[in-house]
């Protein structure tokens, strides 16, 4: 069972705590306009978050997730419209100042398909195994990735490296925007986390770019 399930538009969760289910949020689109903020998510057997299917103009901000066994936010734009991929996209959703830790297995933030996403200011801390702490990819029948997400300050903890992961080198036009890398960045990180992602913090490539 799920904590919360569901197409919910033009809704808000704030201040939840969810520990023990599946998954902690699952959403269903299409939908639009939910926002989850000041939500805690531990100790799940699936994804701690997901928008599955058509979100759009969504947010996640401030929440927290922890030892989750799939990735911990996930946005997927799984394409079962035929004819019609645009209807399954996600698209113009933010992740925002969120803060993952020990994600067992898979991501700490994932995005397959979709366009004009944002995933920025969030903390990665710790993943174990098979993830990274930034995925943009196209698999599991998604719709493909038609502009990289905007990526800023992705941070995974004190000295550790932060793995931003692209499955295909992508066209120029599809660059990560924040940096304008085409393949992978390792960064390094510096000062201490927190369950707030901080809005400054210093940080360099390990290529020097």
């Amino acid at each position: 069972m799920n904590g919360v399930g569901g197409a919910l538009t033009d809704s808000s969760v704030d201040g939840l705590y969810i520990q023990h289910t599946k998954v902690g949020l699952w959403f269903d689109g299409p939908m639009h306009n939910l926002t989850v903020s000041n939500t805690i998510v531990a100790d799940v057997i699936a994804d701690g978050l997901n928008f599955r299917r058509g979100v759009t103009n969504s947010k996640v901000v401030n929440s927290f997730f922890r030892n989750t066994a799939d990735d911990a936010m996930a946005m997927w734009s799984h394409n079962v419209t035929p004819g019609h991929p645009e209807v399954d996209e996600d698209a113009n959703n933010v992740f925002d100042h969120n803060t993952v830790q020990t994600p067992t297995l898979a991501n700490g933030i994932a995005i397959y398909g979709g366009r004009d996403n944002t995933v920025s200011g969030n903390v990665v801390a710790d993943p174990i195994r098979e993830g990274s702490a930034l995925h943009a990819g196209t698999r599991f029948r998604q719709h493909t990735v038609r502009r990289l997400p905007e990526v800023h300050r992705q941070h995974d903890g004190p000295g550790r490296d932060a793995r931003v992961e692209l499955e295909h080198r992508p066209r120029r036009d599809l660059a990560l925007r924040a940096r304008g890398i085409h393949q992978t960045l390792m960064c390094r990180s510096r000062g201490t986390t927190s369950s707030r992602a901080p809005t400054t913090r210093s940080w360099r490539s390990r290529s020097g770019a």
